[in-house]
């Protein structure tokens, strides 16, 4: 278990981040309502949250105590993997058209700024939401490279799993 230190580290930085996750989740749900075009974002949203939860589980229970699970804990494990992987796709390509079309992302906060009662600049605010794009993307990168490995260690650990657990 020792060579698993950063992904020990990564798993826990992902359970910081459900808290977060969790009560964005609420907010759209509430908004998915409303606007059923967001549902797919929720299922992605709950996806990368069970999939922190699955993935410390298998961690803490699994590969450190050494305690065998049911087979569809294994694939409700898998399940998550892609969800989060397909939310950290569409991610990477919002970044990526946000970095390459910044006239998009003026127009967006010219909209913003007009339609709501904002005391931000329009420069001001175009530059926060571009960092936390970029913060959100590289924390995302991270999240991708955890998902690799995860599948990787329940391919290393498939003794683990069993229909007795």
């Amino acid at each position: 278990m020792k060579g698993f230190i950063f992904y020990r580290i990564g798993t826990y930085l992902l359970l910081l981040s459900i808290g977060f996750s969790a009560i964005l989740l609420m907010s759209f749900l509430s908004i998915a309502l409303a606007h059923p075009q967001l549902l797919f974002e929720c299922f992605l949203l709950a996806s990368y949250i069970l999939y922190s939860y699955t993935s410390y589980r298998f961690m803490s229970r699994g590969m450190i105590n050494q305690l065998s699970f049911k087979k569809s804990f294994k694939g409700f494990l898998r399940v998550n993997c892609f969800g989060t992987l397909v939310m950290a796709l569409i991610i990477f390509i919002n970044l990526g058209y946000l970095l390459m079309k910044p006239d998009a992302l003026d127009k967006t906060v010219e909209d913003f700024i007009s339609n709501n009662n904002i005391d931000m600049s329009h420069e001001a605010l175009t530059e926060l939401l571009r960092k936390t794009s970029i913060g959100i993307g590289i924390f995302f990168s991270l999240v991708t490279v955890h998902v690799f490995v995860t599948l990787k260690l329940i391919k290393k650990y498939a003794y683990l799993f069993d229909d007795q657990a």
